[in-house]
C-alpha cells in the first residue's frame, strides 16, 4: 500500500446511506438559507414567524423537487420529461380547481364600522365593531382587518390575518350585529413588515377603519 492509495482506501466506498445523508444535509442547508434566516427577522411575533417558516419550507421543497427533476433529465431525459409534465399537469389541475374558490371572498357581502367605544365596551375590549349583512343569504362567519392612523397623518398601521379579527356569529340577511374586540397588534410596512407595539398608544388622535377580508355565506362549502 502506497501513500498515494491511502486516502482513497481510508475514504472507502460511498454507500446509499451516505448519498442519502449528503442529500439531506444539502437540503437542510438550503432550508437554513432560504427559509430559516429570512424568518429570523420575525422573532417575537408568532404569527409572522410561523408564516415565514412555512413559506421557507415550501421554497425548500420546491428547490428539492426541481433538483430531482434535473437529475432525472440528466440520467433519462424521457423519464424526466414525463415526470415533469405530470407534475405541472397536476399543479395546473389543482390550481384550476382551487383558485375560483379562493376568489370567492365575498367582501361585498358585509359592511363594517368600527369605533373606540370604551363606554359601550370594556377596557379590555374597547373597539366596537358593527357588521351588516348586505347579501341575499345568511352570513356564517366574517374576517376583517383593522387599520389605524393618527388624525392628519398619512401613515397607516394595520392588523394581520390570524390576529383574532373574525366572528362566527350568524348574521341573517339585512341584519346587523355589534361586538367588542381587543386592540390587536399593529404592523407597518409592505415588503419589510414590522411590528409596532407602541401603536395606538403613541397616536395623539387615533382613527380606526375596518376592512372586510372575507365572508362565508350559507350554502357555500
Amino acid at each position: 500500500m502506497t501513500l498515494e492509495n491511502l486516502p482513497a482506501i481510508m475514504q472507502g466506498p460511498i454507500t446509499n446511506e451516505g448519498r442519502s445523508m449528503k442529500k439531506f444535509l444539502i437540503l437542510s442547508a438550503v432550508f437554513v438559507v432560504v427559509g430559516l434566516i429570512p424568518a429570523l427577522r420575525y422573532i417575537g411575533d408568532d404569527i409572522l414567524l410561523t408564516d415565514a417558516i412555512a413559506n421557507g419550507v415550501g421554497r425548500t421543497l420546491a428547490i428539492g423537487l426541481l433538483s430531482c427533476i434535473g437529475l432525472l433529465f440528466k440520467r433519462n431525459r424521457t423519464l424526466g420529461f414525463g415526470i415533469a409534465a405530470m407534475i405541472f399537469t397536476i399543479l395546473s389541475i389543482v390550481a384550476a380547481m382551487t383558485l375560483p374558490k379562493a376568489a370567492k371572498y365575498n367582501e361585498d357581502a358585509v359592511t363594517g364600522e368600527i369605533a373606540a367605544a370604551p363606554d359601550k365596551c370594556s377596557p379590555e375590549f374597547p373597539l366596537q365593531v358593527r357588521l351588516t349583512n348586505t347579501a341575499d343569504r345568511d352570513v356564517l362567519n366574517v374576517g376583517f382587518q383593522i387599520l389605524v392612523s393618527d388624525a392628519g397623518h398619512s401613515t397607516v398601521y394595520y392588523s394581520v390575518a390570524g390576529s383574532g379579527m373574525s366572528t362566527d356569529r350568524i348574521i341573517p340577511t339585512g341584519h346587523l350585529i355589534e361586538e367588542c374586540y381587543p386592540i390587536p397588534p399593529f404592523y407597518s410596512g409592505e415588503d419589510n413588515i414590522t411590528l409596532v407595539p407602541e401603536i395606538p398608544a403613541a397616536l395623539l388622535s387615533p382613527q380606526y377603519r375596518i376592512v372586510i377580508t372575507g365572508a362565508r355565506l350559507s350554502g357555500e362549502d
